[in-house]
């Protein structure tokens, strides 16, 4: 094909893409809305790009925000190179008229849901914060977390410590749907610490560990430096997240700047911002007309990555079961 054929030539700028560790000057063209070749090569396209001395990267990804409704909160987030915005920490209990409602207002970022713990126990009849859910109970949460999940809410989050009297047991039934349906639990854990005693950040790492360990889902704790409070138990919650990782748990947990990756993985494959699609698999999305394009909603889970590759987050994406999302040039 003609070099005149491509659409845009980005030309000179510092290439990086954590998933495969380039970080390079390079070239490169688009055709339509994909990347269609990253080279050292000159490129001549119908509009021409010159990004000597900027960054060219993929679009960031914010995973603790609800998706902006208004057009300046969004813009805001677009001039910080995010995307994608999934609201991993809440979410609705009907996924499939939050997703219409988003598509009706248009959005500036591709984005999406989670269905929430707290929300499937009121939904159920636990209207009580300290009481467990009742077996019968249980069973309709579990009912209802799956039609979520399968209209299109892309994990199970998670406030353990805003319902204290949630049995181990409603933790363990959701994490064993959301292993099967293929999606994360992101969790708020159960204690904060470290006063009283019995208020242990340790006892609720372990819990996570533990029902990721039972189930085989993937778990995300967020934001590690909120959730535990003192510097002695961090230590050593995160001594026992390696030890966890070391042993193949499929758990992580994000601690702003950046995460450290806690993956059925290799330790030395996890680079921070890396995920498991291949190039070939981003959806590359660019401003339209001097506008930001306008998203689209995450609703198409990808299988988990091959042994050996690294699957590490900066993004909301869940770990080697997420949808695949934007790429910005930008």
């Amino acid at each position: 094909m003609a070099q005149e054929d491509y659409d845009i030539a980005i030309l000179g700028g510092r290439v990086i893409d954590p998933e495969t560790g380039l970080d390079a000057v390079r070239n490169i063209n688009i055709r339509g809305d994909l990347i269609a070749a990253v080279t050292v090569e000159s490129l001549e396209a119908v509009t021409v790009i010159d990004a000597r001395g900027l960054v060219v990267a993929p679009g960031f990804i914010d995973i603790l925000a609800a998706p902006p409704r208004r057009d300046e909160g969004a813009v805001f987030k677009i001039f910080d190179g995010v995307t994608t915005v999934v609201s991993m920490h809440g979410g609705p209990m009907d996924a499939e008229e939050w997703y219409e409602q988003r598509a009706q207002s248009g959005s500036y970022h591709h984005y999406g849901t989670t269905v929430v713990h707290g929300a499937l126990r009121s939904a159920a009849g636990v209207t009580d914060p300290y009481a467990p859910a009742t077996p019968v109970q249980l069973d309709s949460m579990i009912v209802m977390a799956r039609q979520a999940l399968r209209a299109g809410a892309v994990g199970i989050g998670f406030g353990v410590a805003y319902v204290p009297g949630a049995s181990r047991l409603e933790v363990l039934r959701l994490f064993e749907l959301a292993a099967a349906e293929g999606v994360p639990c992101h969790l708020h854990i159960r204690h904060f610490g470290p006063v009283p005693a019995s208020n242990s950040s340790l006892d609720a790492v372990e819990e996570v560990i533990a029902a990721a360990a039972i189930t085989g889902a993937s778990a995300q704790i967020a934001p590690i430096g909120s959730m535990v409070a003192d510097p002695a138990d961090m230590a050593a919650a995160l001594w026992m997240i390696e030890g966890a990782r070391a042993r193949g748990l499929n758990s992580l947990i994000q601690a702003p700047p950046s995460p450290m990756c806690v993956e059925r993985r290799q330790p030395e494959q996890c680079q921070t911002g890396a995920g498991h699609q291949s190039a070939d698999d981003h959806r590359r999305e660019l401003p339209r007309d001097g506008r930001p394009s306008r998203g689209s909603r995450l609703k198409t889970r990808s299988p988990a990555p091959p042994p050996g590759r690294a699957c590490c987050w900066t993004d909301p994406r869940p770990p080697c079961a997420s949808p695949r999302t934007a790429w910005t040039a930008g």
